[in-house]
């Protein structure tokens, strides 16, 4: 791409003849919104493809309703190189049910998708409150502490971030558990080790008891 991403795609996709893509269009962190190219890189892009791509990234980056950013623009020029014939997006709604729906060539219709969406799941700005209640959408992995069990199993996340990317770019998909693992056999550290794992007890423990207390004012039996 013009931002020196090399693209190398999945054999399987690249031997179809007419390629049609589906998915969603959302709010995203780093892509400004989900959908359009973003089902080609990283899709079904190589892991070197998307490390790369994803290394104009930062942690403190937030590019969330924003439609111009480096990695979209790397995703829709691998998309064009590798002959995208057909996008398909969906807005969906709180019960995960489809209220729009965009197809077309992958750039005119996340054009339309993303305004679509920017507006769809956008709130009312309401000033002087006192206390606010927000929701997470009806994505149970980003529902963050309110979904509890899948907060506790990112805790314990390991195997994935060993093999795919190591902990980068830039610690990004790092974890407690990685962390542990390179104190105690990379870096020799056990004493920091030793600190990681009462502290991944710790909050296992706490959101264990969380979890279990919400779902004790919850559940309601007949």
């Amino acid at each position: 791409t013009t931002n020196n991403v090399p693209v190398e795609i999945n054999a399987d996709v690249m031997s179809a003849d007419y390629k049609i893509a589906i998915g969603t269009t959302m709010a995203h962190s780093y892509y400004g919104f989900s959908g359009g190219a973003k089902c080609i890189l990283p899709g079904v892009s190589s892991l070197r493809t998307i490390m790369r791509n994803h290394s104009f990234t930062t942690t403190t980056e937030f590019n969330m309703g924003n439609p111009h950013t480096l990695m979209r623009s790397d995703a829709e020029q691998a998309a064009r190189m590798m002959g995208l014939d057909f996008k398909i997006d969906a807005i969906l709604n709180g019960h995960a049910q489809i209220c729009n729906l965009f197809a077309g060539d992958f750039e005119t219709e996340i054009q339309h998708a993303a305004a679509y969406a920017a507006e769809h799941y956008a709130a009312k700005f309401v000033p002087d409150c006192d206390v606010v209640i927000a929701n997470n959408y009806f994505k149970p992995a980003e529902a963050n502490c309110a979904y509890t069990p899948e907060v506790i199993a990112s805790l314990k996340v390991f195997e994935t971030i060993q093999i795919m990317t190591q902990g980068g770019p830039q610690n990004a998909t790092n974890t407690l558990v990685f962390s542990l693992y390179q104190y105690a056999f990379q870096f020799y550290k056990v004493g920091y080790a030793a600190a990681i794992g009462m502290v991944l007890l710790v909050l296992v423990a706490v959101f264990a008891v969380l979890y279990f207390k919400l779902l004790e004012k919850r559940v309601h039996y007949r």
